[in-house]
């Protein structure tokens, strides 16, 4: 009986449709199983920041200055924010920042997989493998590991989008794709954080490079449109680019050639292509398959999935001579994987020294080109699938070769273990030195020296906590050895792929029936990458307000300021918090914050450092219950003990925070005794050592413990107003981040005039402390704002920009219409 016709709407409406479902799934329960994203930089970093966002946006307001961020700090210049970005204004201005944070993720995951698959059918890819081509780029291994990274999914939701729009000008496409292009490379700019910007732009570069090296028609003509895209998104974008840049000027820059070379893609980690979990899922694995290259597995993870590797290489060997749309994805590959192995391939030096390559850290970020070039190819191989010869052996040959590839890493592993045994295998040894001696870092270790951190106990909370994640039991010190878990780690971290090489090997036999075939490789791809998923550090909870889940923030006082290891969490419950992260930082003192963070509460310092940064509280933890009974009580004020498993599941896993005996959920908030305040009378006795040296910790704390505390009034953050009666010459100093874009204005005897600020405590590490100076005697009013000059005239670029792009885009319509 023959097969009835697929209806034509299925055909067209069918794979997209699998495709969205397939990521919800992949995302579940985030999204619409009614939960969010929790622990990592999801909680700790992103949350606190884009609910400060949302409180700006709800009073009409940008957010010029975030008060609530260290001692204060520039929001719109820092850029992670996405102050102008559309969607980020729309999100959290009108939700719940926990939901706008939850609808972001998912819609931004939906809107790469469509842009994908939307690249994919300008590269010529079908309906179904264009929709394979969506999936795989929005599950694959790179959108893992950065899911609690907030610019991972915004920022590189655009360039699919970017890159079919890039083919399709470099194919002669006209005005109109060009001008699109500048659009989408603009708003791709908007949400900050602008690595995968910049790669973008990089691989719009090669798409016209790869064309004029294969003289496609119009490719020459194109080269012009796509440099002037390229020029077009930086007015457009200059609201966010011009702020950022000025900031970028005065922030501390550390970006030396270590620097730029830290977490990179090494030889070793390419094993993550074809086995994602190995070395991967436990901390034991840290000190030596990721410590020594200056690695980690939250940045290293290409895989894209067997099968869709698989498809791409074999359209890749396929269609390499006779499809330059295959070429040029295949160069895209195998350029930025050259590029994500950073300083171990020859050149990277060189290239450092670029602008744009000598901005980012991180080379395994160009993972995420490599993956979506990828997942284009995959696209393209399961078109071609039906017209390859022998499909099933190709399958098979796969199979093993990636079955040795596995082999052969942890046999070198077992070696070196071997080798290092006692007397071990000398000769053995002397090999794998000479190896290590190629590692590009002065502190690489010789191999004896790397077994021992294998066999030595790994005790730290985070070690702990990535053993209740995986389940372990830990009985005593062996059992937080590598050498003694390492058969329950291969297993734990191999049985899945295990799993699926021998379902490849299985489906290899019915590939000789093309459409069963595709229909199976289709299966298992989506099953690889939805398994792939669930192994995903990102924990996650029911959708809700954080600050009412933790008891800890639920005591955080609004407005004042504090010290602690809690990340950006409470600015979530609208709290200052001294110890911050910043892509782009002035630092501030950071003795001075290590002295108040410490541990010692009996020590008279962490208490004068509290007052000097100009905190009135310090939080710590979690302690084990027992521990935190024991520690000795402060020798001032009020210490109080908070048990707060959630906010310990954020920090560290919900495993960790339900594991097994003394519960390591125990927060120690101490409120020393004594007044608070962030402004203070500086005498003139005291009034010279302003200028003296920020290092100088003890000079510090001895002119605020001199000085006569203010109060201090600051209707919004960009303003702060302080009185002060002073009997003569003397000066104000505020605790408020130091820097050029604050004006002062004093009103006293004579009346309000302009005055300069000074950077109290000179030295380039301070920043933590503004100061005017009082000529004289009287009643004085010191009013410090910040207009946020540098923001505006970004945005009277940007706006004269998009209104020139609108009269264009509006022309070239109107040409086609004509």
């Amino acid at each position: 009986m023959p097969v009835p016709p697929i209806p034509r709407i299925v055909q067209r409406l069918g794979p997209p449709a699998a495709m969205v479902a397939g990521l919800l799934a992949w995302l579940w329960p985030i999204g619409v199983g009614g939960e969010m994203p929790v622990g990592g930089d999801a909680t700790n970093f992103s949350i606190g920041l884009m609910a400060f966002l949302g409180r700006s946006l709800s009073a009409g307001r940008l957010p010029l200055w975030n008060d609530l961020w260290g001692y204060g700090f520039p929001g719109v210049a820092e850029s992670q924010m996405g102050a102008f970005y559309p969607p980020h204004l729309v999100l959290y201005g009108l939700l719940p920042t926990e939901l706008a944070y939850t609808l972001s993720l998912v819609l931004h995951t939906l809107w790469a997989a469509l842009g994908a698959r939307w690249a994919a059918r300008r590269f010529g890819v079908g309906e179904v493998g264009a929709s394979l081509s969506g999936f795989v780029w929005a599950a694959s291994g790179f959108y893992l590991i950065h899911l609690p990274h907030q610019w991972g999914y915004t920022v590189g939701s655009w360039m699919p989008w970017a890159w079919g729009l890039a083919r399709v000008v470099s194919r002669g496409g006209g005005s109109r794709p060009t001008l699109l292009l500048a659009a989408v490379l603009a708003v791709q700019t908007l949400p900050g954080h602008f690595q995968l910007a910049f790669q973008t732009q990089v691989g719009v570069a090669l798409i016209g490079l790869c064309g004029l090296v294969d003289r496609q028609p119009g490719s020459t003509r194109a080269l012009g449109p796509l440099a002037l895209a390229g020029l077009l998104a930086a007015p457009l974008a200059a609201a966010q680019l011009w702020p950022t840049y000025q900031l970028s000027k005065l922030a501390e820059s550390s970006r030396t050639l270590d620097y730029l070379a830290g977490f990179s893609a090494n030889p070793p980690n390419l094993i993550g292509y074809v086995a994602p979990g190995l070395t991967a899922r436990s901390r034991l694995w840290r000190p030596v398959a990721w410590d020594t290259f200056h690695a980690s597995p939250e940045e290293v993870l290409g895989y894209v999935g067997l099968v869709p590797l698989f498809l791409a290489l074999g359209a890749i060997g396929r269609g390499w001579r006779t499809d330059p749309g295959t070429r040029l994805l295949a160069v895209l590959a195998a350029s930025t994987i050259y590029l994500s192995m950073g300083p171990y391939v020859p050149g990277f030096a060189a290239l450092a020294r670029l602008p744009g390559f000598s901005f980012f850290r991180a080379p395994a970020r160009w993972q995420a080109s490599t993956a979506l070039a990828l997942a284009i190819l995959a696209g393209k191989g399961l078109d071609a699938l039906p017209t390859w010869p022998r499909p099933g052996r190709s399958l098979r040959r796969f199979a093993l070769a990636a079955s040795l590839a596995i082999a052969a890493v942890v046999g070198t592993f077992e070696l070196a273990l071997a080798a290092t045994d006692g007397p071990g295998l000398p000769a053995i040894a002397s090999i794998y030195d000479r190896a290590l001696s190629l590692v590009p870092w002065p502190d690489r270790p010789d191999l004896r020296t790397l077994m021992a951190a294998a066999r030595t106990p790994r005790g730290d909370v985070a070690t702990r906590a990535s053993l209740a994640q995986e389940g372990a039991r830990v009985d005593g010190p062996d059992d937080l050895r590598l050498d003694r878990q390492r058969f329950r780690l291969y297993l734990l971290e191999l049985g899945e792929t295990a799993g699926l090489l021998l379902a490849l090997g299985l489906a290899s036999t019915r590939l000789a029936r093309p459409r069963r075939g595709v229909a199976l490789l289709v299966a298992l791809a989506v099953a690889d990458l939805l398994i792939l998923g669930r192994h995903r550090v990102q924990e996650s909870a029911p959708i809700g307000p954080l600050a009412g889940l933790s008891p800890v923030l639920v005591s955080l006082p609004a407005g004042e300021r504090l010290a602690g290891n809690l990340g950006n969490l409470p600015l979530r419950a609208g709290a200052a918090t001294i110890s911050s992260y910043r892509t782009l930082d002035i630092p501030a003192l950071p003795e001075l914050n290590a002295l108040a963070t410490s541990a010692a509460d009996t020590n008279p310092y962490a208490a004068r450092a509290l007052r000097a940064a100009g905190a009135s509280s310090r939080v710590l933890g979690p302690y084990p219950a027992a521990e935190a009974s024991r520690l000795p009580a402060p020798a001032t004020g009020r210490r109080e003990a908070i048990d707060d498993p959630a906010l310990t599941g954020w920090l560290y896993g919900a495993a960790y925070a339900r594991g097994p005996g003394a519960k390591s959920s125990t927060f120690l908030a101490w409120r020393p005794a004594g007044q608070t305040a962030r402004a203070w009378l500086v005498p003139a006795s005291l009034r010279g050592a302003l200028d003296g040296d920020s290092a100088d910790i003890g000079g510090v704390l001895r002119v605020v413990e001199g000085s006569a505390p203010l109060g201090s009034n600051s209707p919004r953050p960009e303003r702060v107003r302080v009185e002060a009666t002073a009997d003569g010459p003397s000066a104000i100093l505020v605790s408020s981040l130091s820097h050029p874009g604050w004006r002062a204005t004093l009103d006293g005897p004579g009346g309000p005039r302009p005055v300069p600020i000074r950077r109290a405590f000179g030295d380039e590490r301070g920043g933590g402390w503004q100061a005017v100076d009082l000529p004289g005697p009287g009643r004085w009013r010191l009013d410090l704002t910040y207009p946020g000059l540098e923001v505006y005239w970004g945005l009277a670029v940007s706006a004269v920009a998009w209104a020139l792009w609108l009269v264009a885009f509006g022309s070239a319509i109107m040409r086609r219409v004509r």
